[in-house]
């Protein structure tokens, strides 16, 4: 009886080892599995991230570009060029600048969804007339003094409860001397509509969009209404991107 007693013991230790084994064997492939799956998720998830960030540079830069392209339709006009040179030359009055300006400008607003305010400036860089939403002197876009240049866009910035973007265009003769400028003030909604877009952010990553002027780096993100810039965050890696 003894003997059988012993050998039930030995049998049911027996199952008992080869169980543990099972279960240890099967957490050991489970693992062996699953760690393939996650690094080959993890990668795919960057890829996916790197597409996404590289998809939406492009969709940004295009819209930027377009809305330069409507600062120079704004400023290459043959009729202010003309109205403005004259005035440089002493052939004609501040007042009469001023009438022939508004109506150009202020057609530019209404046909133009894109822009809310516009100032012009003289060849001295004094206001000669503005139209809807404009931002005060300390805010304008610096814009060197010789030659002609590509207009200069500076980063998102609140104004009259409202993110836009000022683009600084220069307006210059036959000559090639500047002989006005135009401060124009576009609504940045459509920018962050396409800067918040969702898709290729699965897990809800956070956008930053980080923008290159006066050669320093300001990365910003939405936050509600407002924006908030950081200086010196991500600067480093931001200044090699762009």
């Amino acid at each position: 009886m003894e003997s059988q007693a012993d050998i039930r013991t030995l049998q049911k230790r027996l199952l008992s080892l080869a169980v543990a084994g099972i279960l240890a064997t099967a957490v050991v492939v489970a693992l062996l599995t699953a760690t393939p799956l996650l690094q080959h998720d993890k990668l795919q998830h960057r890829f996916t991230l790197q597409a996404t960030a590289k998809n939406r540079a492009l969709i940004i830069d295009e819209y930027l570009n377009m809305i330069s392209y409507i600062s120079m339709q704004v400023t290459n006009r043959t009729f202010s060029r003309e109205i403005l040179n004259r005035y440089r030359r002493g052939e004609t009055s501040i007042d009469q600048l001023r009438d022939l300006s508004m109506p150009v400008l202020e057609g530019a607003v209404m046909n133009t969804p894109e822009i809310i305010g516009i100032i012009r400036l003289d060849h001295n860089g004094t206001p000669i007339a503005e139209v809807g939403i404009t931002p005060p002197a300390r805010q304008w876009p610096a814009l060197p003094e010789n030659a002609p240049q590509p207009p200069v866009i500076t980063p998102p910035i609140q104004l009259d409860g409202q993110q836009v973007l000022l683009l600084g265009a220069g307006i210059y003769n036959k000559q090639q001397q500047r002989v006005g400028t135009d401060i124009i003030t576009f609504s940045a909604a459509r920018l962050f509509q396409l800067f918040n877009d969702k898709e290729g952010l699965p897990r809800g990553e956070t956008p930053y969009l980080g923008i290159l002027h006066d050669n320093k780096v300001t990365t910003i993100t939405p936050q509600g209404a407002d924006l908030t810039s950081y200086s010196n965050k991500f600067s480093e890696k931001l200044r090699e991107a762009l």
